[in-house]
């Protein structure tokens, strides 16, 4: 009979086994830590189907006891998935400091966007009650000279800049 892979003793942790595949006793348990699915999914990058593959113990949430139970996983096992996946810890980190960095550039991207749209919003808010329309138009230059075309609901004329604003 097999007993502990770490202190071979004949005893060993029998939910540990069926659910994870190694024998270990509860006072060596210390060598092996849990991880919930969460954390191995953001510092291991894997996704759903990657853990499912893998053994888990589910315990009831800390949070609160009414909330779903957790999900717990042996480092070492999520480490060798990771690893299968990615090729080698280095390269897992190399793809999270590209998402990262991704990340970094969208949210940039999307912060000069609104500020961008806040200065338009700011011009827009600038131009005269007077030249606000009922009906919209826009002004097209012809040879013969400015010609006003109805397009929809509302516009608004800036007669200093020669340009037209939709709202």
């Amino acid at each position: 009979m097999p007993g502990c892979q770490y202190c071979g003793g004949t005893t060993f942790n029998p939910e540990w086994e069926q659910a994870f595949g190694v024998t270990i006793c509860n006072a060596c348990r210390r060598h092996e830590r849990l991880i919930s699915k969460s954390i191995a999914k953001t510092t291991y990058l894997l996704t759903d189907s990657d853990l499912h593959k893998l053994g888990y113990l589910e315990k009831q949430n800390p949070q609160h006891k009414d909330w779903a139970s957790m999900k717990m996983y042996l480092v070492s096992q999520v480490e060798t998935a990771a690893v299968n996946k990615h090729g080698s810890l280095d390269a897992m980190e190399a793809a999270k400091q590209e998402r990262a960095h991704k990340r970094i550039e969208e949210r940039a991207k999307r912060r000069q966007e609104e500020e961008l749209a806040a200065k338009r919003q700011k011009q827009l808010q600038k131009t005269p009650a007077a030249t606000v329309q009922k009906h919209s138009s826009f002004q097209r230059k012809t040879q013969q000279g400015v010609e006003a075309i109805a397009v929809g609901p509302l516009v608004c004329h800036s007669n200093k800049q020669n340009a037209v604003a939709q709202t």
